[in-house]
């Protein structure tokens, strides 16, 4: 029965009745038939089990679960991960959909190819405006490391639902998600330093929206902020492991940068003074470790090398005014 399930459907589900009809609506009506929609209700408060049974009684292909305990995004991906039987995955957030013939077209080029990371490209929908990322498309000719993947291209998306996965590629590289936000991160990352078969195709398949309680645009609280200096931490370890290796300088680039980043979101988002300058005191203490290293970082421009090593606080205010300005004229 395994073999015969071409792809999972991984939807974690929490607080979207909203957006869940449409986001379920886009799965079952795949031109690719030979699914499973793995679905966990991780103890949703709303009626998101009511749209979730709906479907179920129309699709036998909809396998539901449901916590017992609020466990967060990150621990339901990894929980659906051991259930799944489909040769390869898809996560999909419950309130997002994707191209009702996506499925298809990646799962035959994942096969066709024996692929450990297909990436395709995605719609950004906010405030009713849809833009195409990433916004230029640099196509792989052949199959590839993910090292040299992250290498040859001039950006990567560090999110897991705009890629097909190889399950057992996942499973037996004990591949699984941390248990805050920004989850993503980490785990992209470190799947593509040990991939040894990834591509790319020109194919524009989900849609990502941009909402105003995301966490992504959410205030600032005392736990988000750990899960950032956690993220932190983690691409510090990252870095330290990959050195010398190809991808190293990526993530170099990812980790320097994170300092920018996340303290922009604090001058940005964080009116209480004691919890940002905490905070803001952690971050700089990692920061002081690399401080030289970012002169020697190799995707590093000139200005940011320049600005970083000055002050990553004086590039974030840099960077937040200049956006506040962009928003405005633009």
């Amino acid at each position: 029965m395994e073999q015969n399930i071409s792809v999972s459907v991984i939807i974690p589900v929490y607080n979207v009745q909203k957006y869940l009809f449409k986001c379920l609506d886009s799965v079952v009506n795949q031109s690719l038939q030979n699914i499973e929609i793995i679905i966990i209700n991780d103890c949703s408060p709303d009626n998101s089990e009511e749209i979730i049974n709906q479907f179920s009684k129309k699709d036998d292909r909809i396998r539901y679960f449901k916590n017992k305990n609020n466990i967060g995004i990150g621990y339901t991906r990894n929980d659906a991960l051991l259930k799944a039987k489909g040769e390869y995955i898809c996560f999909l957030d419950s309130d997002d959909y994707i191209e009702l013939n996506s499925l298809e077209k990646l799962y035959k080029k994942s096969k066709e190819e024996d692929l450990d990371i297909l990436e395709g490209r995605y719609y950004k929908i906010e405030k009713n405006l849809k833009s195409i990322y990433p916004k230029t498309h640099q196509q792989i000719e052949s199959v590839i490391t993910g090292q040299e993947y992250v290498d040859q291209l001039s950006s990567i998306m560090i999110v897991v639902w705009s890629k097909m996965w190889k399950r057992t590629f996942l499973l037996n590289n004990n591949l699984r998600f941390k248990k805050r936000k920004y989850e993503d991160v980490n785990f992209t990352l470190e799947s593509f330093t040990i991939a040894k078969r990834v591509s790319n195709i020109d194919l524009p398949f989900y849609n990502y929206f941009v909402r105003e309680n995301s966490t992504m645009t959410s205030e600032i609280t005392e736990s988000r902020l750990q899960d950032s200096l956690e993220l932190v931490k983690d691409l510090e370890q990252l870095y330290l492991e990959t050195k010398g290796q190809l991808i190293n300088p990526k993530i170099e680039e990812f980790f320097f940068n994170g300092f920018v980043t996340i303290l922009s979101s604090i001058v940005r988002k964080s009116d209480d003074r004691i919890l940002r300058l905490e905070f803001s005191k952690k971050v700089i203490q990692i920061y002081k470790k690399y401080r030289f290293d970012i002169l020697r970082a190799k995707n590093l421009g000139i200005i940011n090398k320049i600005l970083l090593f000055i002050s990553p606080r004086l590039m974030s205010k840099f960077y937040f005014f200049y956006k506040k300005l962009k928003l405005r004229y633009n």
